[in-house]
């Protein structure tokens, strides 16, 4: 398996995000580097797109993994259900049963959560529809990462959708 480094964040260009669900093909254009450094208080981070993962419903992941000073640092998973017209409103009630303790967060997208469980993992994830089809970008990394500085990853991420 080859992957390939992110441009770094000065070459990356957040103008115009993707007009449809078909044209996001890649996580890591939707975070800058310099995100990832501030909101999981890492140097240097770095992303390498892992290969996209079907989902069991059909939809389409795909997965920025990001590493600082060698050891993981956080994920990116962009989550695109083509042709499912699962609402915003279901998928963060199915994240909500699925662990407990996750809290609803507005502002961001059509629909924001975030959660830690109990292997130490915060996720932030948030649901945007994209020309009728529903995506969602999940941040997952330490959970001693502060929540807010996450969530303006999230956010800034979703704007670019």
């Amino acid at each position: 398996m080859t992957t390939q480094p992110t441009p770094s964040a000065s070459s990356q260009s957040s103008s115009s995000g993707p007009r449809t669900a078909a044209e996001i093909t890649a996580a890591c254009p939707l975070v800058e580097t310099s995100e990832v450094d501030e909101a999981f208080s890492v140097s240097g981070a770095t992303g390498k797109e892992v290969p996209p993962q079907k989902l069991a419903n059909g939809g389409q992941a795909y997965v920025c993994a990001y590493t600082a000073g060698g050891k993981e640092a956080a994920a990116l998973i962009a989550s695109v259900f083509e042709g499912n017209k699962v609402t915003p409103e279901q998928m963060i009630k199915a994240v909500q049963d699925k662990y407990a303790g996750a809290e609803r967060v507005s502002g961001i997208g059509d629909g924001a959560v975030y959660y830690a469980d109990e292997k130490g993992t915060s996720t932030f994830s948030a649901v945007k529809i994209v020309s009728g089809t529903p995506v969602m970008l999940a941040v997952s990394g330490p959970a001693t990462a502060d929540k807010d500085r996450v969530g303006v990853l999230v956010k800034h991420a979703v704007d670019k959708l």
